[in-house]
């Protein structure tokens, strides 16, 4: 009997690909995996559900292109660095390579991270979370694109497409995909490019598959009927048909602050920021985001005796410095305090609550803050799932106040947006959800001016005390809400070691 030959795992592999056949890790996705990855199409899309298998074969999609394009490119793109890291190499390729004996490695580069390739093809993980770091895709020469969880990315979407990822696909005939499950609010690129609804957008090929195609799952159906029956769901309930059909469903209940036209106020008469009379106090949250980037500033206006919140603006800046941050901060107060000391406006002069989120970085921020003259205090984060619900009951009885016959405002309450002002919050609250299998934020979802929204209503609110209504020591809500905090204790931990490893 003669002894078996062993040969290297990319000599194989290379007999394989003379011989007409995939490379095994594409053979071995189950069919409607296989479709996409066969898809030749230089635009494509993958709608799917959650646990369906899309970020195996979107691995197993670059790898494919990288062993056509020797010392070329790809790019795996997610809402951060840590997050493309963990959906690509952490739940997939690394994998993969164990499995496949592929020689992969995840090397650091001039402070980006790729995954490298035997042949010197790398697969550059980027994060992109605003428009200002579109500008770190131009000027590429890419041989595959993904954009993953599609449906989370902002307006900035269309211009990383267009103006960024295109040109960069030029030179070699290159592939780009959308991938993602839906949204609650049908709208943004992704739902254009996958339904057609959007005349504007052209339609691109899409793939759509579920949890119950994937076939390395065979226990999914079983786990989807329990799952409906302990959230009390039929098969018509939007979150089941969103969550794990990979089907567009309006459901603007499942958003952690719904807002919607209701909430919609726009400036009237010449009033300070164009307010309704009265007595006002205003604050700024600030929400400081990883390595200076998307810094969020959300600037409120409450009116006194009613707690009428008014949104005055809501936006992000990137690579803010300390010193920075404290003289945009200071730029505002004196704005603040030139506008409110008008006529018809509370006496001058006017303050300015400023409410800064010292997490992480944030302490040696506020700390510079301060050392320059402006005064902030620290946000407060405890219970913060109570005060969410909080202020998402404002967001939900926010009605903009109307004139009456005589002219004088009547009515208005809650939350109110000048969404002309503010479309950055605007779309991170039509898309930000709770996450079911958690009870907290969506992960996969920008929250920056989100939280800097909280940080300042909630400290603009004082009243308001969730520890009133606890529920009894060993009572199931109880039970629940340990249960969160756990998961939030381990979400927090996790956070740090990304920021510390790749901020």
């Amino acid at each position: 009997m003669s002894a078996a030959v062993s040969i290297p795992a990319s000599t194989y592999a290379a007999l394989r690909k003379l011989a007409g056949f995939a490379p095994r890790y594409i053979e071995d996705c189950h069919p409607k995996q296989r479709c996409f990855a066969d898809d030749k199409s230089k635009r494509k899309c993958a709608l799917t559900s959650r646990r369906g298998g899309k970020s195996h074969v979107i691995g197993c999609w670059l790898l494919e292109g990288g062993e056509d394009s020797p010392r070329g490119k790809s790019l795996f793109i997610a809402l951060t660095r840590g997050k493309a890291k963990s959906i690509l190499w952490d739940d997939c390729l690394a994998q993969l390579n164990d499995k496949y004996r592929l020689g992969l490695r995840l090397k650091h580069d001039e402070g980006q991270l790729y995954i490298v390739m035997p042949n010197g093809h790398r697969i550059w993980l980027l994060g992109v979370d605003n428009q200002s770091e579109v500008a770190k895709v131009r000027g590429e020469r890419l041989r595959r694109a993904v954009i993953d969880e599609a449906q989370a990315f902002g307006s900035y979407l269309d211009v990383l497409i267009e103006e960024a990822i295109e040109p960069a696909l030029m030179d070699l005939q290159g592939e780009l995909a959308l991938t993602g499950t839906p949204s609650p609010v049908c709208t943004g690129y992704f739902w254009a490019a996958t339904t057609g609804g959007d005349p504007a957008i052209a339609k691109w090929p899409t793939h759509h598959w579920t949890v119950l195609d994937n076939v390395y799952l065979p226990h999914a159906r079983e786990w989807l009927e329990e799952t409906k029956k302990r959230n009390n769901w039929d098969d018509t309930h939007p979150r089941y048909r969103r969550e794990f059909l990979g089907e567009w469903t309006e459901d603007i209940g499942a958003l952690v602050y719904p807002l919607t036209g209701e909430n919609s106020w726009s400036p009237d008469g010449e009033l300070p920021f164009g307010l309704p009379p009265g007595e006002y106090s205003y604050g700024l949250g600030v929400d400081l985001g990883f390595s200076l980037h998307s810094t969020a500033f959300v600037l409120i206006a409450v009116r006194r005796g009613t707690g009428q919140v008014y949104i005055l603006s809501a936006y992000t800046r990137s690579r803010l410095i300390p010193t920075a941050l404290a003289a945009h901060v200071q730029g505002v107060r004196d704005m603040v305090q030139k506008e409110a000391g008008g006529p018809g406006s509370t006496p001058a002069p006017v303050g300015l609550r400023v409410v800064v989120d010292e997490g992480a970085l944030g302490k040696g921020y506020a700390e510079q803050m301060r050392v320059m003259g402006v005064a902030c205090e620290p946000a407060q984060k405890t219970e913060k799932r109570a005060y969410q619900e909080y202020v998402r009951g404002l967001v939900i009885t926010g009605h903009a106040p109307e004139k009456g016959d005589d002219g004088l405002y009547l009515g208005g309450s809650g939350i109110l947006v000048d969404f002309s002002k503010c479309r950055e919050l605007v779309e991170e609250c039509r898309k930000l959800q709770f996450d079911e299998e958690t009870g907290l934020e969506d992960e996969r979802y920008v929250r920056h001016c989100a939280d800097a929204m909280l940080y300042i209503v909630r400290a603009m609110q004082p009243k308001y005390d969730p520890q009133e209504n606890e529920p009894a020591p060993g009572s199931p809500e109880a039970q629940r809400r340990a249960q969160v905090k756990l998961r939030e204790q381990k979400i927090r931990e996790r956070e740090r070691r990304l920021r510390g490893e790749y901020g």
